[in-house]
Order: C-alpha cells, then sequence, then structure tokens
C-alpha cells in the first residue's frame, strides 16, 4: 500500500482546541491544513501548493479546525459550486 493509497478518500479530521491563557484573557487558535502529496496531487511546487491551497479553503470551509486532502472529491465540489 502506498502513502496516496491511504489519502485516496479525503480525511476530514477536527482536533480539540485548548485554550490559551496570556495574563488573564483566554485566546484559542484553530488550524485548516490542506494537504497535497506528491506525485498524485502534482508534478511541481507550483502544482503541490495549488492542490493543497484547495484543501486548505474546503477545511476552512468545513468549519475550520479541520485537515482535508486534496483528491476527486474536493474538485467535484469546487464544479459543483461554480455551475
Amino acid at each position: 500500500m502506498t502513502v496516496c493509497s491511504l489519502f485516496e478518500c479525503n480525511c476530514s479530521q477536527s482536533t480539540d482546541i485548548l485554550p490559551i491563557d496570556l495574563g488573564g484573557s483566554t485566546i484559542t487558535t484553530s488550524a485548516s491544513i490542506g494537504v497535497a502529496l506528491y506525485p498524485a496531487h502534482g508534478l511541481n511546487d507550483a502544482d503541490l501548493m495549488n492542490s493543497a491551497d484547495v484543501a486548505m479553503y474546503e477545511a476552512k470551509s468545513s468549519g475550520r479546525n479541520a485537515i482535508k486532502v486534496f483528491g476527486k472529491d474536493l474538485v467535484a465540489n469546487i464544479f459543483r459550486d461554480i455551475s
């Protein structure tokens, strides 16, 4: 099994947000992460960055604090949204 086949389905994973105490003020952070794998999602740095960027924006739109892997379903969502 290759690394790419492990990510063939789009994973979405939320993580717990831990508050940070800064001198009496509490803040929370989150991260939206887009993942693209070579060579399945791009053959050069520009294509990989574009693929990861698409996945990151999908993570943000799904409620933030998520990880999305670029794949066919993300591309299908984009075309569905613009049509």
